[in-house]
């Protein structure tokens, strides 16, 4: 049977965007004119408020959708542990109803030999046990094949559900590593760069306001 290991890595948390300086008294003595550093225009820090706020969303669903994938996986391998504990005791039938009929195969040639009439007597009560043991062994033979059937039906089901969750296990390291390209991306667009304090106040307004 399948075993699934799979290790995602997700992003925990975002960089914070740089705010400006406040602008400070000019002074009278002469300075050297430094280059004039660009803020963040207000449309450019909506679009980066909206993508943290989609990536903080997209990191909540991706580790929620995890810790199910990692519970479905801990019930496949707990029932993986009872299916073995069955297949090896569906082996150890198997193996004695062999060794058995092996031995009822050797007896029987016995009956396959003339009898004396002087021991026809004793031959019929071997017989009688003879076929007593047949009949035994024919019970354990019924009794493994009964346990057989619903033991493949439950092997079936679960490999069914083993190829599933690697299924599943795949899309969530995709999504995962999707995520973690859109955070990088945000880093890149974002993270450190200047912008008005002034425009922050009125772009978190106006986002509040539109997700009332």
């Amino acid at each position: 049977m399948k075993r699934l290991l799979l290790t995602l890595c997700v992003a925990m948390a975002l960089p914070a965007m740089a705010q400006s300086q406040p602008a400070k008294p000019a002074s009278s003595k002469k300075t050297t004119a430094k280059p004039k550093i660009a803020i963040m225009t207000r449309d450019e820090l909506r679009a980066c408020f909206k993508q943290q706020a989609s990536n903080s969303d997209e990191n909540a669903t991706i580790n929620r959708e995890k810790d199910a994938f990692q519970q479905e996986r801990n019930v496949i391998v707990a029932d993986k542990d009872g299916l073995l504990k069955r297949s090896i005791a569906l082996g150890d039938m198997a193996k004695d109803i062999q060794t058995e009929g092996a031995k009822l195969l050797e007896a029987q040639k016995e009956f396959e030999q003339p009898v004396p009439k002087s021991e026809i007597k004793a031959a019929e009560a071997r017989r009688i046990e003879f076929n007593d043991r047949v009949a035994a062994h024919q019970r354990k033979v019924d009794a493994y094949n009964t346990d057989k059937k619903p033991f493949n039906e439950a092997k079936d089901a679960l490999d069914a559900r083993i190829e599933a969750n690697n299924a599943r296990g795949k899309v969530l390291l995709e999504r995962s590593e999707k995520y973690n390209d859109a955070v990088d991306e945000w880093k890149a667009s974002c993270s450190n760069k200047p912008y008005d304090v002034a425009d922050e106040a009125a772009v978190k307004k106006e986002l509040k306001a539109a997700s009332q």
